[in-house]
């Protein structure tokens, strides 16, 4: 009975707190509803392609191959919950991504992509008039190393040659 009491005062509270928040512009939303919101607005930019693909990452889901057809897989791997209010994105949860992805096999630029993502989103939605994490989110390891959410990336890109350049490059050496 206590536990419901406390649930039914934080319910009201955030009541409250929605209906000031509404007066000064601002609203609750989760971030799969913010993530959707900046795909449609991002569609027509030119670093857009893609970002279909990293959004379902970041919520756990990837395409998988069954028989002649891909269909999405929720939950293939780690991801934020669609239910997370951007409000209640946390420095923590934001580790565990990181990590989660590490174990995955990630390579460090494709986790700052992911993070870099994220960074992105929380613009968009300061933009739109959501309401924001309380505590700030440390993203680069000039202010906290240990909790930064960008990692090293090495120096330089591999880069694969394409059949004809490397036949351009075995006929050159060889002659």
């Amino acid at each position: 009975e206590r536990k419901a009491l406390e649930y039914e005062t934080k319910l009201m509270r955030e009541a409250r707190e929605d209906v000031e928040k509404a007066r000064l512009g601002l609203k609750r939303m989760t971030v799969f509803a913010l993530a959707q919101s900046w795909l449609r607005a991002s569609v027509k930019l030119q670093d857009s392609k893609g970002n279909v693909s990293r959004v379902r990452k970041l919520f756990g889901a990837e395409m998988q191959q069954q028989g002649q057809q891909w269909v999405e897989v929720e939950y293939a791997r780690f991801g934020l919950p669609k239910t997370l209010m951007v409000h209640e994105l946390t420095q923590p949860l934001l580790m565990e991504l990181r990590e989660a992805r590490l174990d995955e096999g990630c390579a460090p630029g494709t986790i700052n992509r992911e993070m870099s993502l994220l960074q992105s989103l929380l613009g968009y939605a300061e933009g739109i008039g959501a309401v924001m994490p309380e505590r700030r989110i440390v993203w680069s390891k000039k202010r906290n190393r240990a909790a930064s959410l960008k990692m090293k990336e090495p120096k330089g890109k591999l880069r694969w040659l394409t059949h004809d350049q490397a036949e351009t490059l075995t006929s050159t050496l060889l002659h």
